[in-house]
């Protein structure tokens, strides 16, 4: 696993490729914390840039939290429904 302070180097990359990397972003981060995707795409990236992060424990209640909070930017992987 690559550590934290690898991420920084990687970062231009990352928010090239998938979107979103700014601090007027926000997130809905609720696959599970040990999710890589989730690790990147939520965490890393907004404590990068100062993006917002609103955490959704439950996966019944991501379309209300989607609604609620109107993420700028959205991560969905296959399988994950």
């Amino acid at each position: 696993m690559a550590e934290f302070r690898t991420y920084p180097r990687s970062y231009p990359h990352l928010a090239k490729s998938f979107g979103g990397g700014s601090p007027a972003d926000k997130v809905v981060s609720y696959l599970p914390d040990a999710h890589a995707a989730n690790h990147w795409f939520a965490h890393y990236l907004s404590m990068l840039t100062g993006g917002e992060i609103t955490t959704c424990p439950d996966p019944r209640q991501v379309a209300g939290a989607l609604t609620e909070v109107r993420p700028t930017v959205f991560l969905a992987c296959p399988g994950c429904g």
